[in-house]
């Protein structure tokens, strides 16, 4: 019983951490473009 409940617990912190990766990567992204948009604007 103890260990299902300690796999189910780090099948959600693993999927926690892939979340948050990609969370990470998106603002990442985000960030980029609206960069890369205001350095075509100033063109």
């Amino acid at each position: 019983m103890l260990i299902s409940v300690d796999k189910k617990l780090k099948n959600t912190d693993n999927i926690n951490k892939m979340i948050l990766l990609f969370v990470n990567a998106f603002i990442d992204f985000s960030f980029l473009s609206t960069t890369i948009l205001q350095k075509e604007l100033q063109k």
